[in-house]
């Protein structure tokens, strides 16, 4: 087992601060096989098509990613994206297994706040999850999509350890910016006759007759 499968296994089962923490002790020393972004990595059958992935990611929300910031001496973190930065030139790849983890920790999240789902929450399997949500929020099919790419490039790279070796970091934080846009569609799923509330916004009382 290599070391991105150990934190892939790990990070399945445990919210994304503490696997950080794991991450950032593993990768200790900067990972030297940065390479320039090319949008798209080919590896004997593997591909990683970070360009695609960003033009999905893009069709949930009309505003612009959203920057991750650049803050090397910082200690203490407020959000994910300020996580990513902080990872992401120590290890790319590392800092795609950690933005995955968030979106998964998310979904779960969502599923357990709209109270969606008749499982327990340690039998609730990520495919249980989306199921619920496709079924019962107003989560637009984009999102889902992005999801199932986010899932299949992180796969990928934690399972082949070239794949990992070859993602530069333009593209982890690519990857790290469509993570968070899809958290914050989670963030705001809700039921359909919900939203179909606030975008009718609230009922005008009949005018009263003297």
């Amino acid at each position: 087992m290599t070391w991105l499968e150990f934190i892939a296994k790990m990070t399945s089962s445990i919210a994304w601060p503490i696997a950080l923490i794991a991450i950032v002790v593993i990768f200790k020393k900067p990972i030297s096989f940065v390479i320039s972004s090319v949008g798209k990595i080919k590896y004997k059958d593997l591909e990683l098509d970070f360009a695609s992935l960003k033009e999905l990611a893009e069709g949930i929300s009309p505003q612009e990613p959203p920057t991750l910031p650049r803050s090397p001496e910082q200690r203490f973190f407020t959000s994910l994206e300020e996580q990513i930065a902080d990872i992401v030139s120590k290890s790319p790849a590392g800092a795609v297994l950690l933005s995955w983890t968030a979106v998964e920790t998310a979904i779960s999240t969502t599923v357990a706040r709209l109270a969606i789902s008749a499982d327990e929450p340690s039998s609730r399997s990520l495919q249980n999850n989306l199921m619920c949500l496709r079924r019962n929020t107003d989560l637009s099919p984009e999102v889902f999509k992005t999801i199932d790419r986010l899932r299949t490039l992180r796969n990928q790279i934690a399972h082949d350890y070239n794949s990992a070796q070859s993602i530069s970091e333009n593209d982890a934080v690519s990857y790290g910016q469509s993570a968070v846009l899809v958290i914050e569609a989670l963030n705001g799923a809700c039921f359909p006759q919900q939203k179909a509330q606030q975008t009718a916004g609230p009922a005008l009382n009949p005018p009263v007759s003297g």
